[in-house]
């Protein structure tokens, strides 16, 4: 009786960590990974829901870009995004190390368009930032997806930069085509604000990214 006991112990210990794996695989929230804990380079990735949250609140409010801007939703999204397309730059390491992004995107009657993409990470913000920067080193480059008209693009990286108090980094570049976009990159502690704009030219654009950039730096200090 005392080995039957044993085995019918050892049977209901099994299923109940079955259950709790299975429990796990179904606790991933939309546009996010899920699945049990996983590793990069040796360290445990573990539960990204605190990154998802502040890249969450770092998303502007649909009215925050003023009348003029018709926001695509009421609320952010959550997504799945790369932070830089430029260059064909392609995956970087630091997409090893994302934890859930939400997003927003506003046009205006003029055609033009601002998004912002937020992104938690559990390594540095300021580091990922840097990393975009290396890896946006060309002068020019034709879009591997055939995107932005399948034309040549021009990497302006001599832009004047701005100064965020309380953010860790910031970074901003222009791309110049049949359409002209500008991206600004803000970083404060595990999350990454990303915001471009894109316009008929350049000055349309960098007007636009700046002054969003000016509202989300904002937001993000305050996460």
């Amino acid at each position: 009786m005392g080995g039957m006991t044993r085995l019918r112990m050892a049977g209901v210990v099994g299923l109940a960590l079955v259950g709790i794996v299975l429990a796990g695989c179904r606790g991933g929230r939309a546009g996010t990974p899920s699945g049990t804990p996983q590793t990069t380079f040796g360290v445990p990735l573990g539960d990204f829901s605190a990154h998802e949250d502040r890249a969450y609140r770092a998303v502007l409010p649909p009215e925050a870009l003023g009348p003029a801007a018709h926001p695509a939703q009421a609320s952010p999204r959550a997504e799945s995004n790369s932070l830089v397309l430029a260059c064909n730059a392609g995956n970087l390491p630091s997409d090893d190390h994302t934890r859930g992004g939400s997003g927003q995107s506003w046009k205006f009657d003029d055609g033009s368009i601002v998004e912002q993409f937020a992104q938690g990470y559990d390594i540095s913000a300021a580091d990922v930032v840097r990393e975009v920067q290396r890896a946006v080193g060309c002068n020019n480059y034709r879009p591997q997806d055939g995107g932005r008209d399948a034309g040549k693009v021009t990497v302006v990286r001599d832009v004047p930069q701005l100064q965020f108090p309380g953010l860790d980094a910031s970074w901003i570049f222009c791309e110049v085509s049949r359409r002209s976009r500008c991206v600004v990159l803000l970083a404060r502690g595990d999350v990454v604000s990303r915001l471009w704009a894109a316009a008929a030219d350049r000055p349309r654009a960098e007007e636009l990214v700046r002054q969003a950039a000016l509202a989300a730096a904002d937001r993000l200090a305050a996460v």
